[in-house]
């Protein structure tokens, strides 16, 4: 599994980290489907991807770009 950016629709894992254990999405999966940025600024750095997990249907989760993974 490799990180990385990320386009709309893209299928991806959680990572297992100290932040993601913490917060119980540790190894979940799920598909991009928006974008955070820095300044609200689309040219500017990707703070957070929206996922739409698998494992909790009901919510959409913010997670950071270091945490999560293309499956492999």
């Amino acid at each position: 599994m490799t990180s990385g950016s990320f386009e709309f629709e893209d299928r991806v894992v959680v990572g297992r980290s100290a932040r993601t254990r913490s917060n119980g999405t540790a190894g979940w999966h799920g598909t991009i489907v928006g974008e955070s940025y820095e300044n609200d600024d689309p040219r500017g750095r990707i703070l957070s991807y929206a996922v739409a997990m698998e494992e909790d249907e009901e919510r959409v989760w913010m997670v950071e770009p270091e945490d999560i993974e293309q499956p492999s």
